[in-house]
């Protein structure tokens, strides 16, 4: 496994086995933001995951430090946004299988007191095609919902 350096965030970012990733690669005027509006994108896309979670049957909150989607206080949805030129190009995982031996030698998100915890570890054990397609459908939806509050 290879370790490169970036520029953002916590320090480290790990996609591996029992994650759903998903980056959408969007510029932010093309969907209603302004080119600088990544709270609320962040904020926007973060309810759209929020709503699948639930309807899986979990029960999650918002956390603002570090940001992310938490299930009894453990982090449950990872974000990583890197936004350039109005652009974002990065995005977020989704913790479904078993995470705590990745994250064994490394600091989630760059906090120390970080948990994180997945579906599995909650007793959930979600069909893969159709949590994906939860997902999907519950962002877009976010999305709309913005882009019609924001065209009014």
């Amino acid at each position: 496994m290879a370790v490169r350096p970036v520029s953002r965030g916590g320090k480290w970012t790990f996609h591996g086995p029992g994650q759903i990733v998903i980056y959408p690669i969007v510029r932010l005027t093309d969907i209603g933001f302004s080119s600088r509006a990544t709270l609320p994108f962040l904020s926007t896309l973060r309810t759209g995951v929020m709503g699948a979670i639930r309807a899986s049957g979990i029960t999650c909150n918002t956390g603002e430090n570090p940001f992310g989607i938490y299930a009894e206080s453990k982090k449950l949805v990872s974000f990583g946004i890197a936004i350039s030129r109005g652009i974002c190009s990065n995005g977020l995982a989704v913790y479904v299988g078993p995470q705590q031996n990745y994250f064994d030698g490394i600091i989630p998100c760059g906090v120390r007191e970080t948990k994180v915890t997945s579906f599995e570890e909650l007793g959930r054990k979600p069909d893969w095609e159709r949590l994906t397609s939860q997902l999907v459908e519950h962002i877009k939806f976010s999305f709309k919902t913005v882009s019609e509050t924001l065209s009014l």
